[in-house]
């Protein structure tokens, strides 16, 4: 049966489903930075979306920011440590949003 009790509940990782691949070190910190950045450009998104409905929520633009979450979160969810292209993307051009976004907010 395991080390695991019953009731716990089998803990996945990003890496189940992946071809064995050849990565140095800053590629494993190149895909857990695009995670980040990922993680990090959803809770704006998020917090922008709860600002408008807040505000009384402008349908066209809550249905908007709607669609960009899920977009988001569906990059997230796919997202594979061996796709060094996508990584890359993310950490270029999802960092420079938040960038931007960070210094329009306190530059």
């Amino acid at each position: 049966m395991g080390d695991r009790a019953a009731d716990e509940p089998e803990v996945r990782s990003v890496f189940d489903g992946t071809a064995p691949v050849d990565w140095t070190t800053s590629d494993t910190v190149a895909f857990e930075v695009a995670r980040d950045v990922l993680a990090d450009i959803i809770a704006v998104v998020s917090g922008d979306l709860a600002d408008v409905r807040r505000a009384g929520g402008d349908p066209g633009r809550v249905d908007e920011l709607t669609a960009l979450r899920a977009r988001y979160l569906a990059e997230q969810a796919c997202l594979r440590p061996d796709d060094r292209a996508e990584v890359a993307r993310i950490r270029g051009d999802y960092g420079a949003q938040l960038r931007d976004r960070h210094a329009t907010n306190h530059g």
